[in-house]
């Protein structure tokens, strides 16, 4: 029933025109005000409601806030008190300090929604919320110091800081001085963290990752084994938090280099420029990170891992989704449910497998992200060292291990964007000289794939799943092709082919004046 009423209350909101919300001419003023009357009710009411006696509450009122978004973004004068509430459940339902207890569950997803939640409106009612970013930067910092904020809430903490230091206000937003100056004090503790020894030493420590658990090691206790936790737990954070703030600055700068050139400006955005020093600091541990995650599946350090680690971490739950959709998630659930009732050797193995998904994933992300900035960004200033080749070797170097669902992620969300950005001029030193080695392994990989489903090994269901894993890793090694043979212009060359199409419908020429290719030709 609640969930009834918010969902007519966004139809009805975002039904509204916005010409009719700004009072446009034509617009009947008694409208307008009993429009912007029930809004301002609705707003307080939400407001007004107790959210601590009841967690159930936090959704409907979260959510109407979203609502009224389309109307905020014009009336936005109780921005502040909106954004503050939902910034207040932060601390009116505290991180919970045992995962297992009960309903700690309920309370991390919770709290993930409302710190996303702030983000969309931060995103919404920037301009409305920029005089307010020194504030929000206090309290999001104390919250992080303090320990009171999950590495995915830290993330979207500082997301939301970037949007309100990117935000221009009408009368008091910051200056660009002031606001590049916010872009190095969000960055800079982070990149610092980044680059301490700690971090450093975790980074390539792939024996403390299993620590206890190497054939012929001691097995460790549970507070040795809880700080090699805590100290790759907060790898993740550092890291998912620069990539937050790294993928903000990519929207941001397409914004901008939108608006630029229609103004004939091709100049980098703020923040870009603001964090293009950093890149060179980050690299070079990403790069070391990515080569100790795909350390672990070499044979050599695979082998000796006891059968149980090998039956969670390495468990091929692409081959079990291939057959039911549902599968790999259901997987990693009855994982979960079974490890609970089991002994430590079980849990700790569950708790790296987790990590090592979501550590592989956002380092591939922010490597991807890193190299969409451009031709002239950082990151290429970086491998045009004579230590690039060399750096993007050391992530090749155990890429024949890798399963087939590690290499699409690798090529979707890294490899692609690193060859379409990748300036001419280093071409021969960086792509020819490191792009044979994956090509090699790529085209080693489908032809191993298809053998294998062309074998027919009497078990149609893992027929089924083989066929479907390696056509999915054969697209994106064609997607990648793609994007070499075109100069690294795949989306470009996909836009080009779908205006011809466009245009031969409504008999349009070719660029050259000639006819289209084909279109000669009978289809009926």
């Amino acid at each position: 029933r609640v969930e009834g009423a918010f969902a007519l209350l966004d139809s009805v909101v975002a039904g509204i025109p916005p010409v009719v919300l700004r009072g446009a001419d034509g617009t009947d003023p008694a409208h307008l005000a009993q429009i912007r009357g029930l809004c301002e009710q609705v707003i307080d009411m939400l407001l007004g409601v107790d959210m601590t006696r009841d967690p159930a509450l936090v959704t409907p009122v979260r959510q109407g806030f979203i609502a009224l978004i389309p109307y905020m973004r014009i009336h936005g004068g109780k921005s502040a008190s909106v954004l503050e509430r939902l910034l207040s459940l932060l601390h009116c339902f505290p991180l919970p300090m045992d995962p297992e207890a009960p309903g700690a569950s309920d309370t991390a997803v919770l709290r993930r929604r409302v710190a996303g939640s702030s983000v969309k409106i931060g995103e919404a009612l920037a301009q409305h919320l920029a005089p307010l970013a020194t504030q929000v930067e206090a309290m999001v910092r104390q919250m992080v110091n303090e320990g009171k904020v999950s590495p995915e809430e830290t993330a979207h903490l500082y997301e939301l800081l970037f949007l309100l230091a990117g935000a221009s206000s009408s009368t008091s937003g910051p200056s660009d001085s002031e606001r590049i100056g916010f872009f190095h004090r969000i960055i800079e503790p982070w990149v610092t963290e980044w680059n301490a020894q700690e971090i450093s030493d975790g980074v390539q420590d792939v024996q403390g990752w299993v620590v206890g658990a190497v054939a012929g090691s001691a097995p460790v206790s549970a507070e040795v084994w809880a700080v090699n936790t805590k100290r790759r737990h907060r790898i993740h954070q550092v890291m998912i938090t620069l990539l937050s703030i790294c993928r903000r600055v990519e929207q941001h700068q397409g914004e901008k280099a939108a608006a630029a050139a229609a103004a004939g400006d091709c100049g980098a955005s703020d923040a870009q420029a603001a964090l293009e020093s950093q890149v060179g600091r980050v690299l070079l541990n990403l790069v070391r990170l990515v080569r100790s995650v795909h350390a672990l599946w070499d044979p050599a350090l695979r082998g000796q891992l006891p059968m149980v680690w090998q039956q969670i971490v390495y468990r091929p739950l692409e081959y079990e989704a291939a057959v039911e959709g549902a599968a790999g998630a259901a997987a990693i659930a009855s994982i979960i449910g079974e490890v609970s009732a089991k002994g430590e050797d079980e849990r700790r193995a569950m708790e790296l497998c987790s990590w090592l998904r979501h550590v592989r994933d956002g380092a591939y992300q922010l490597l991807g992200v890193l190299a969409s900035w451009g031709p002239e960004s950082a990151m290429f200033k970086v491998l045009a060292s004579e230590e690039g080749p060399q750096m993007l070797s050391v992530m090749w170097e155990h890429l024949p291990f890798l399963e087939p669902r590690h290499l699409r992620s690798f090529i979707r969300l890294f490899l692609g964007n690193l060859i379409r950005n990748c300036p001419p001029q280093l071409h021969p030193g960086l792509l020819q000289g490191t792009m044979p080695q994956v090509l090699g392994l790529l085209r080693l990989r489908l032809d191993e794939g298809y053998a294998a489903v062309q074998g027919n090994s009497g078990d149609e269901v893992g027929d089924i799943a083989s066929d479907h894993v390696v056509r999915l890793l054969h697209r994106e090694v064609v997607e990648l092709l793609i994007s070499l043979v075109d100069g690294g212009q795949g989306l470009a060359a996909q836009a080009a082919a779908l205006a011809s199409i466009q245009d031969r419908a409504t008999g349009v020429s070719s660029p050259s004046g000639k006819p289209w290719a084909g279109t000669g030709r009978h289809l009926g």
